[in-house]
């Protein structure tokens, strides 16, 4: 058997043995964990789609519409 399928083939069998509410708590978690890899995912294809030029080059030949004179309070 590939690692993989192994894995999932253990996983089922000690899901199998446990009651319902352990059960309940193992799947829970797994969505936890699949929700965090999503995450991870998604964000590190927004860095990269970030890291390419020309993304934001449009930005380089706008206006700027504020300057430091427009500010009430300046923070140190």
């Amino acid at each position: 058997m590939e690692p993989r399928t192994d894995l999932i083939t253990r996983a089922l069998e000690a899901l199998r043995k446990l009651p319902a509410d352990r059960a309940e708590q193992v799947v829970e978690f797994a969505d936890f964990l699949l929700a965090r890899f999503e995450d991870d995912q998604l964000r590190s294809g927004i860095r990269a789609l970030a890291m390419e030029p020309g993304p934001l080059d449009f930005l380089r030949d706008e206006e700027d519409l504020y300057s430091t004179d427009d500010l009430k309070e300046r923070y140190r």
